[in-house]
């Protein structure tokens, strides 16, 4: 009887062992570290608007340079005719409750804001990547895929949200840098070089057109476009996107390092002002 409850006991700890070990990192990072899984809540809009509902059910990651956590909610809306709307989300736990308000709002009318506030036929699935964060700042990249099946191709889609947590004040690309002829030369040069190296180095007609994207466009024009462009940070670099055909992939980031850009620079402060500083989690 003894050597049975011994079994039992042994083969509860091997159970118990194996259920932690599996539990997915759902960043994909080796620096996350793993929080214990949360209950489930779920909740349902009553504001009026389309019908969604937002559940959580885990802490995702965790940045030992910042004093929270972040929690990953999912977003839901079939409301909308034949239409599929997944969009997960960060939410800081211990943060500021305008903060994650500001991130949930903009989840919230993600699919309206691209596709037009009566969109219908549409599939879309959108997920997140916290490419910076620290008790001053974090930066959220959008990634995603969306379908309406009337268009004659999908999108792949890259939005972004840069957040002062001191003030709740949201950051674009001319809030940083003065955006001139000269700043204009510079993302062209590293956009080239980078989409050839995203393309191979293989001299071919569809690669040159790649490295020469731009060139379809004047610096004033370019000007205006970088001014309104999305972009992220990272420890060390920006990330500045543009919107290219759907055989490149609908849109691509040039990163470029913050100490290439400093006589550009408006927003004195860190990380932009000081290359390497931070930490980079959940790329």
């Amino acid at each position: 009887m003894k050597k049975l409850i011994a079994v039992c006991i042994l083969l509860m700890l091997v159970l118990a062992s194996c259920t932690t070990s599996q539990r997915p990192n759902p960043m994909g990072s080796s620096s996350v570290q793993s929080k214990p899984e949360l209950s489930s809540a779920e909740t349902t809009n009553t504001t009026g608007d389309a019908p969604y509902t937002i559940s959580n059910s885990y802490i995702a990651i965790t940045n030992t340079a910042a004093k929270y956590f972040i929690q990953t909610y999912t977003l839901i809306d079939n409301s909308h005719k034949n239409s599929k709307v997944s969009i997960r989300f960060p939410q800081l736990v211990m943060g500021d409750d305008a903060i994650n308000k500001l991130i949930e709002n903009y989840a919230i009318h993600f699919a309206e804001n691209g596709y037009g506030k009566d969109y219908a036929n549409l599939s879309l699935d959108v997920d997140y990547h916290i490419t910076y964060n620290d008790d001053e700042w974090i930066s959220i990249s959008f990634n995603g895929f969306g379908n309406v099946k009337t268009a004659p191709h999908p999108n792949n889609i890259l939005t972004t949200l840069n957040i002062n947590l001191k003030n709740g004040s949201t950051l674009k690309l001319s809030d940083i840098y003065t955006i001139d002829k000269s700043f204009v030369q510079i993302y062209r040069k590293e956009f080239a070089k980078q989409m050839a190296y995203r393309f191979g180095v293989a001299d071919t007609t569809a690669n040159e057109a790649a490295r020469n994207y731009l060139d379809q466009y004047d610096d004033k024009t370019l000007t205006g476009y970088l001014n309104d462009s999305y972009c992220y940070m990272t420890c060390d670099k920006i990330g500045i996107s543009f919107e290219t055909i759907f055989a490149m992939g609908n849109h691509f980031e040039p990163e470029i390092p913050y100490s290439d850009l400093l006589p550009y620079l408006k927003l004195h402060t860190a990380p932009f002002s000081k290359p390497g500083f931070g930490t980079m989690v959940g790329w």
